[in-house]
């Protein structure tokens, strides 16, 4: 996954960017250090019929608040249940984000947004009860968070 998917993202980060030195945000991942790079399973059970009665019954539908990662990449392992929506920048409304069979849902976090001088903006985003057909199925994830070195000053990079 590190060496895989997110040096590439991190290269073509910079290529969008237009740097001069495509690997100036890669560089500052040295596999080998100190960082916050780390691998997650989630497993969220079907809620029980009672706790969905009270969730209606408060208008309660996230599972996880609206929020943005720490980190630079979120890579989320897709799972045949929908449950992620984000919210784009400057918008009310939250959107679907549709799992796609064999795909990786990646996420802008807040240290990448620094680190670009805010040129990427991290992902609003939150988890949401399954949808109504899918609420007797557990709910599995598969997240990679990545993050700089621990000694990586939170500047943009030129």
């Amino acid at each position: 996954m590190h060496f895989c998917v997110l040096r590439r993202l991190l290269i073509l980060s910079a290529m969008i960017m237009e740097l001069a030195d495509e690997g100036a945000l890669w560089r500052l991942y040295d596999y080998d250090r100190q960082s916050q790079c780390h691998l997650r399973y989630m497993l969220y059970h079907p809620r029980r019929q009672e706790e969905l009665e009270i969730r209606k019954k408060h208008d309660i539908e996230h599972n996880v608040y609206g929020h943005t990662d720490f980190g630079t990449f979120t890579l989320l392992m897709r799972q045949p249940v929908a449950t992620l929506q984000v919210r784009p920048h400057g918008q009310e409304e939250w959107k679907w984000v549709k799992p796609l069979k064999g795909s990786i849902t990646v996420n802008v976090a807040e240290t990448l947004s620094l680190l670009t001088g805010r040129y990427l903006e991290s992902s609003i985003q939150r988890v949401v009860l399954h949808a109504e057909h899918q609420r007797d199925l557990p709910g599995y994830g598969v997240i990679y968070f990545s993050g700089p070195d621990d000694n990586t000053l939170s500047k943009p990079v030129k």
